[in-house]
């Protein structure tokens, strides 16, 4: 957002399941360099905020990689002594099984009506693994999520090529509300969700119509993007990327009360997920209202609203409510490590979706 010309240089990590850096050399899953320059860089035009838009597009014919599993890509600024700017997570799959599964209710009386749960099964297609009782490790994340992800699954029997993880309430996730959403992706005029757009010499100012706590109301469903954050790259003009405009987003949640005990926090894929100063919102005892107001570039938005505890746990029961038949979408990762073995290959990867199945 200083507009001008850094320095940054990327470079990518392999890691363990879990996200710890695996014990194994640079070499063993790198092609080319680490710590290469970001080439790509727009400066902003006509736009009220000056800005810079980097680009990477990865592997390219500097840096590649040879083996699957989770990485880490770091962005580090090189004037500043490799200050850590961005880290992004992403992974490389060697699609060797195949997975079947569908989304139910909860075994729990008490969660049948609230929760969802993934039952599924793999398939080895004559991949050998001498022991997948321990082998085998499965994560299971909702919406593209990791805050709220259901680690290291284990197998219930395998039997053959047949592996079935259907366990006991093992996979079971609060099925949530569809996402709140906001569109800005074009300024000139008001969407569903916008009360009015204020455009000066020095700010764009979005506000958006105020809104209730979810969690005793009514499931509605409506077609929305699961938690998306879509920035406004397809516009009228030919290069969204470097004309797309920053906006200052006015959120208003109506309450009677300050929930006691709780911050709230407006949050989605454009946070990563994160409770960040910048996305918290303040009580407003004179007027009776939560409110916000954060920095974003145009595009199209789903969120949530978040009480966190001192702990830094999310209580979205608390704002948003949880029904069964909300639309979610569902990802089974697949990880294996053969005994002896230094690293873990990502195996398999499937999207389940729980109103249409596979």
């Amino acid at each position: 957002m200083e507009g001008g010309n850094k320095d940054y240089v990327y470079s990518i990590q392999h890691c363990d399941k879990d996200w710890n850096p695996s014990k194994i050399d640079e070499l063993e899953y790198l092609e080319g360099f680490n710590e290469e320059d970001i080439r790509s860089a727009t400066f902003s035009s006509q736009t009220i905020h000056d800005y810079t838009h980097y680009e990477l597009l990865i592997p390219n014919r500097n840096t590649s990689w040879n083996l699957s599993g989770n990485y880490i890509l770091t962005v580090m600024d090189e004037d500043e002594d490799n200050l850590v700017i961005i880290t992004r997570r992403f992974m490389v799959v060697e699609p060797i099984l195949s997975i079947t599964g569908e989304v139910l209710p909860a075994f729990n009386a008490s969660l049948y009506n609230t929760h969802q749960r993934i039952d599924f099964m793999l398939n080895l297609n004559k991949f050998y693994i001498s022991d997948p009782m321990n082998e085998l490790y499965v994560h299971i994340l909702q919406n593209q999520r990791w805050d709220n992800a259901i680690y290291d699954i284990k197998p219930l029997t395998a039997i053959g090529d047949q592996i079935n993880f259907n366990k006991f309430g093992t996979s079971t996730f609060p099925a949530g509300k569809e996402f709140r959403y906001f569109d800005t992706r074009d300024i000139q005029l008001n969407s569903d969700k916008i009360e009015a757009i204020e455009i000066n010499t020095y700010a764009i100012d979005v506000l958006l119509k105020k809104e209730k706590f979810r969690e005793t109301k009514n499931y509605i469903y409506y077609r929305e993007g699961n938690g998306v954050f879509v920035p406004n790259y397809e516009t009228l003009t030919r290069n969204g990327k470097a004309t797309s405009e920053y906006t200052n987003v006015l959120f208003t949640l109506e309450s009677d009360y300050n929930l006691k005990g709780y911050d709230l926090y407006v949050v989605g894929e454009f946070s990563g997920w994160n409770y960040y100063p910048e996305n918290q919102l303040t009580y407003n005892e004179d007027k009776g209202f939560y409110e916000a107001d954060i920095l974003l570039k145009q595009g199209y938005y789903n969120y949530y609203y978040a009480a966190v505890d001192d702990r830094n746990e999310a209580h979205f029961e608390l704002t948003e409510g949880n029904w069964f038949e909300t639309e979610n979408e569902y990802t089974i990762l697949v990880y294996y490590r053969q005994l002896g073995a230094r690293y873990d290959r990502l195996i398999g990867v499937t999207n389940i979706n729980s109103l249409q199945g596979e």
